[in-house]
């Protein structure tokens, strides 16, 4: 997973939203050969993770205010 999530911070970086879908690797696991045709993997793939992404329709002009907390290092 954590290649996944590399690649989803990435996206981010670059102004994409990215929302991760639980059910597909579940569901490749369940009917492994359907779903692997369907994604044209070869069989002997493994599903670990799945997420898609895209720029985002609306732009937000405000932001909720929020506090920040403080913090300090300790060393």
């Amino acid at each position: 997973m954590r290649p996944a999530t590399h690649a989803a911070l990435a996206l981010q970086s670059m102004g994409l939203g990215v929302c991760f879908n639980g059910l597909v690797p579940g569901a490749a696991k369940m009917s492994k050969q359907k779903i692997l045709e369907a994604l044209s993997l070869p069989g002997d793939q493994t599903v670990h993770a799945a997420f898609t992404f895209g720029y985002p329709r609306f732009k937000y002009r405000k932001s909720i205010k929020r506090p920040f907390k403080s913090s300090r290092i300790v060393a």
